[in-house]
């Protein structure tokens, strides 16, 4: 705790106006040594990366741990997988198949919108957020994921209705004082280059990009920090 301390200079201190918090832990040991100590309590982190990246597992292991081992309730919200999918991965990675459905547990929200809807041109996030604000009040969320976001910018060809609920989204969450991993998925080429994910990445106050690189016959793994907000970076 003290090294964690040492590289986090402005643990506690006002940042832009906002006063930091203690760091969320993700629970995954190596990367809240990298975090020093977490994710930034009440901030949103932007998780890019291409297939098979650990986006979705890096999220919901962030949400099971949450709820497992710190007492904070957790919602995944999912535009590509359903729910049923998703719990389906639980015993396979040894996470407690009871995160789901116990309290504080790990709550789910199926985010895939109907096909009619997206051919009618229909844009609107407004209903799912108060289907996720109500859930947030009744089981007491502290902790969000929202898993393939790229997945909504992809319902609409109008650059100003994405800004627009995109903005709306991450208002949401940082009025709701909630600790929020959003996962992108792009190609392998794209990780790292100008993406029409660019306005979340600018507007959340982190971001991390996942790449995978093959080195001769081996796959290297990487994690890069970009910013993140009231962590010391």
């Amino acid at each position: 705790a003290a090294a964690l301390r040492e590289g986090c200079a402005s643990c506690g201190e006002l940042e832009n106006g906002r006063a930091t918090k203690i760091p969320a832990p993700s629970g995954i040991a190596g990367l809240d040594l990298i975090l020093f100590g977490g994710f930034p309590a009440g901030r949103t982190t932007i998780v890019v990366g291409g297939p098979g990246g650990g986006k979705t597992v890096l999220a919901t292991q962030f949400l099971v741990n949450g709820a497992s081992r710190f007492g904070e309730p957790g919602l995944m919200i999912s535009f590509e997988e359903a729910p049923s999918a998703l719990k389906a991965n639980f015993p396979s990675l040894a996470w407690p198949t009871d995160a789901g459905t116990g309290e504080p547990g790990v709550h789910f929200v199926d985010g895939r919108m109907p096909e009619d809807m997206i051919h009618a041109g229909s844009f609107d996030l407004g209903g799912l957020i108060a289907i996720a604000s109500s859930i947030v009040k009744k089981y007491g969320i502290r902790r969000v994921a929202i898993d393939g976001i790229d997945a909504l910018f992809a319902l609409s060809e109008q650059p100003s209705e994405r800004r627009r609920e995109i903005l709306r989204l991450l208002s949401w969450l940082t009025e709701s004082e909630l600790t929020a991993l959003l996962t992108v998925k792009v190609s392998e080429g794209e990780v790292g280059q100008p993406g029409y994910y660019d306005l979340a990445e600018y507007a959340a106050d982190g971001v991390i990009r996942l790449k995978n690189t093959m080195v001769g016959e081996l796959l290297r793994r990487t994690l890069t920090v970009v910013k993140l907000r009231g962590a010391g970076y």
